[in-house]
């Protein structure tokens, strides 16, 4: 077991589970472009849980089944439905003599929460024949709110060190992509990385010294759908 991944580790399926999926992730067309979240979860569950690697294509497919995933604007298939800016819908349809599990919402972060929920709810045992899925959030700001110093201590925490920050310097590393992997999955779009109490360092989060690394650790968590905020001292 890695319990780094915890609820994503995506163990093996049983066997006629798995079989029943291999046709419908064996070919996967993705109609987003810059998509490499969305492919690498993909393959990382079917490698894992089912024991394939799929194909990816960037257009409509001719395939007995297969997985469409796109923005409702770019999809082929026209349907009127209004999901706001996190919303998606997993729904399987026949189209164009396909058997199509489509994965869409309006923006590539509902995407990304789409795909999340997919793997979710296979391993829960839905039925992939039969999902019809609409969510959207009824919370716009969906936050963890970190108490981390720049030292890497952290303000009441019981848990070890922080994971941004060491010695006055910003961590970027394979964990920074793994928390942002995980707080995606539960629907999570905002972390603020410091101390509520800014501290005599911490006040030179904002400026230049550390801004080129803020971007950097920023733009990972843009990937997942995910803000960064920082607390700031207004004395």
């Amino acid at each position: 077991m890695d319990y780094r991944m915890c609820w994503l580790e995506y163990r093996g399926l049983p066997a006629d589970a798995a079989g029943k999926l291999k046709d419908w992730f064996s070919s996967v067309s993705i109609l987003e472009p810059g998509s490499s979240v969305l492919k690498d979860e993909i393959r990382r569950f079917s490698e894992r849980s089912i024991g394939i690697t799929p194909r990816f294509y960037s257009r409509p497919l001719k395939k007995e089944k297969y997985i469409m995933v796109g923005r409702l604007e770019s999809l082929p298939i026209k349907l009127d439905e209004n999901l706001g800016e996190e919303g998606f819908m997993l729904r399987t349809l026949e189209w164009n003599g396909s058997k199509i599990l489509l994965v869409t919402g309006e923006t590539k972060k509902a995407l990304v929460y789409g795909i999340f929920d997919l793997m979710k709810r296979i391993r829960l045992g839905e039925d992939i024949e039969k999902m019809n899925v609409l969510e959207k959030p009824k919370a716009k700001f969906r936050m963890l709110n970190h108490w981390d110093n720049l030292d890497g201590t952290i303000e009441r925490g019981y848990a070890g060190n922080s994971i941004f920050f060491k010695d006055n310097r910003i961590i970027i590393n394979q964990r920074t992509q793994d928390y942002a992997r995980l707080l995606a999955s539960i629907g999570i779009n905002g972390v603020v990385i410091n101390n509520v109490n800014v501290k005599k360092r911490e006040v030179y989060l904002i400026d230049s010294i550390y801004l080129k690394r803020l971007k950097k650790l920023a733009d990972i968590f843009r990937e997942y759908g995910i803000k960064i905020y920082l607390s700031i001292n207004f004395a």
